[in-house]
């Protein structure tokens, strides 16, 4: 299962054999089996094994459960968790705080906050403490909807428990700004960053940056820019784009084209082998120059 050159039909027969009864002989055995498929992605041979466990009598705890989440999680599978934590519900089978924390994220990246808060709640009851993950996962979720407001109240539960942000903290929490219209609080977040010790990254600026265009600030989203220069933060596609979006809310579109070209000119830098055909991430920076071309029309 470790080696990269197995073929698929190696795999396979690895498999089949594992599922039978007489090869995984422990609770242990079946654990290594399901790290290596985590490791690995294997995803749906790991969900396989574990029904095969309750199929051959051994019986799953929270361990078996957590990895098979943790190799859902390398796939995004954010749905598939949810589920398997209702399984393991069902199963009166108490959870542990990885297993709490791998279904927070996967409410979280669902945009459900409701099922995130809850199950925060629950964590709680059970007796667990949350770790910066269950935090992390809850503010996901609240940064997508704009919820601001909620978000400074989970930071204060966070530092009530003595748990020290990260630069990813700030950044979902300079989002739920920029999501909820609130570009004040964006620039005070990332000064506050700063004040700790923090310092900002490419994705702070852009959601610094998509919040001044909601807000009409645009002069204040080109000096955002400038800081992020400043600071020797390389720019990407979608840096691009927004700095495209910000000059054509400004109703600028010579600067807009500016920036495009300058992205055109970083790629070739890059020494690509056909500069002008665009790849797939890049394509918002072509429909802002369709955008900008038609304005200036």
């Amino acid at each position: 299962l470790q080696s990269k050159d197995v073929s698929k039909e190696e795999r396979k027969e690895v498999m089949l054999s594992l599922r039978r009864g007489d090869v995984l002989s422990s609770k242990e055995e079946y654990a290594d089996a399901l790290s290596l498929l985590a490791e690995t992605k294997g995803w749906r041979d790991a969900e396989v094994i574990l029904q095969c466990m309750w199929f051959n009598g051994f019986f799953p705890d929270h361990r078996h459960y957590a990895l098979v989440m943790q190799a859902l999680q390398r796939t995004q599978r954010w749905e598939k968790i949810v589920k398997l934590f209702e399984e393991m519900v069902e199963h009166d089978i108490f959870p542990s705080v990885d297993c709490y924390n791998l279904a927070i994220q996967a409410y979280g990246r669902k945009w459900e906050t409701e099922g995130a808060m809850q199950l925060l709640k629950a964590m709680q009851a059970d007796g667990h403490t949350p770790t910066l993950l269950s935090y992390h996962g809850l503010l996901h979720a609240l940064a997508k909807e704009g919820a601001w407001v909620k978000s400074l109240e989970v930071l204060e539960a966070m530092l009530e428990h003595q748990l020290v942000p990260t630069r990813q903290t700030f950044d979902m929490l300079v989002l739920a700004y920029s999501n909820g219209g609130e570009f004040a609080g964006v620039v005070q977040t990332i000064e506050y960053m700063q004040k700790m010790g923090l310092q900002p990254s490419a994705q702070t600026f852009l959601y610094g940056m998509r919040a001044a265009e909601r807000a009409g600030e645009i002069n204040q989203g080109l000096e955002l820019f400038r800081r992020m220069k400043a600071r020797g933060i390389k720019t990407n596609e979608k840096i691009d784009e927004a700095l495209m979006r910000i000059s054509l809310a400004a109703n600028d579109p010579d600067r807009a084209l500016q920036f495009f070209d300058a992205a055109l000119q970083r790629r070739q830098n890059w020494g690509r082998r056909n500069p002008e055909e665009p790849v797939r991430r890049e394509l918002g920076i072509y429909r802002q120059a369709l955008r900008a071309c038609e304005l200036g029309a």
